[in-house]
Order: C-alpha cells, then sequence, then structure tokens
C-alpha cells in the first residue's frame, strides 16, 4: 500500500504524529532530538503548524523557553484580524515548525 502525502510524494510508510501527544515520554523525546536539531540555529520564535506541529512544537519550546506561535485553523468572527496567535515583532527571527 502506498500512502499519498502533500506535495504529491508518496511513501510506504505513515506516521500520524498527532498521537505523539498522547505519549508523553515518546514526545519528550521527540522534542529533545528535535532540540539538538535547533541548537546551532538563531530564533526568537517557533512557528507550529496545527494540528500535528502544536503537540511538538510546544513540547519543544518547554525545553527550550522560546516563545511558540501559530496560525488560527479557523478564523472566528470574533477574533481579531491577525491570524497569528502570537505579539510579532519586525525584528524577531522565528522557525516554522512543520510535520515531517
Amino acid at each position: 500500500m502506498t500512502l499519498h502525502a502533500e506535495a504529491d510524494s508518496s511513501s510506504p510508510i505513515y506516521l500520524d504524529l498527532r498521537m505523539l501527544a498522547s505519549y508523553p515520554a515518546v514526545l519528550s523525546r521527540v522534542a529533545s532530538l528535535y532540540v539538538n536539531l535547533l541548537r546551532p540555529l538563531r530564533f526568537d520564535r517557533l512557528a507550529a503548524i496545527p494540528y500535528a506541529g502544536l503537540p511538538i512544537g510546544t513540547a519543544v519550546t518547554l525545553l527550550t523557553g522560546t516563545p511558540l506561535i501559530y496560525r488560527a485553523r479557523r478564523q472566528k468572527p470574533t477574533a481579531a484580524a491577525v491570524p497569528l496567535k502570537d505579539t510579532l515583532c519586525r525584528e524577531n527571527v522565528w522557525r516554522c515548525w512543520r510535520t515531517l
């Protein structure tokens, strides 16, 4: 069975990263591995893409102390006009957290 991922790519392997939130020890280990990958980079914010990226991004920011930003999945009529959930400054450098 071949699964089709985003951007017209395909893979025989599928990992549902949303499930990591149900396994805190595994999520913590994954976050630690990503922290090691991010260590040489300079950034002020980490951006997580809903839905699978939010638990991973949150776990990473808990380990690094870096603020997390994310885009609201749907804009509510009563919400502010800015769909990013953060106070962004022009000087900030941020990395986008995408699911694999």
